[in-house]
């Protein structure tokens, strides 16, 4: 199972449920198994943010490094190398794999955007009303 936080804007808990669970379903299973509002629960909900956040850096890191290590040791047409390169372009382009990937999104109702970046959700948090703030968690198997 994976999981992964999808940010929306709503009106209410019962709303940002209904949101959530639309965006979820165009992947197939899933579960969304707790919704937080900003205003009410600001330091888990930016914690939790930050977190999945940092695991986007840390798969680039993991990717960046291992690419390092390897790449004058092994042919350069050696496919796990050449993979692994093919992944970071995938990551630094902002497109990842779901579910695997997913760690947490932005979705204004029609499309994703990963958030990878500190200040991208910087920039959503000065960009909405608060109080219209929620973030879901979904559960994929």
């Amino acid at each position: 199972m994976n999981s992964y936080a999808m940010i929306l804007i709503s009106k209410n808990e019962n709303d940002a449920f209904q949101k959530a669970s639309k965006g979820a379903e165009r992947y197939g299973d899933y579960n969304v198994s707790s919704c937080l509002n900003y205003a009410e629960e600001k330091e888990l909900f930016d914690k939790t943010a930050k977190r999945m956040i940092e695991m986007y850096q840390g798969l680039i890191q993991a990717n960046k490094d291992l690419i390092q290590k390897f790449e004058d040791k092994v042919p350069e047409d050696d496919f796990i190398l050449n993979q692994m390169k093919e992944n970071l372009n995938r990551f630094e382009k902002g497109l990842y794999k779901y579910p695997d990937e997913w760690k947490i999104v932005f979705y204004d109702g029609v499309d994703f955007e990963h958030l990878d970046s500190i200040e991208y959700y910087e920039n959503i948090l000065k960009s909405y009303d608060n109080n219209n703030l929620y973030i879901a968690i979904i559960d994929t198997p």
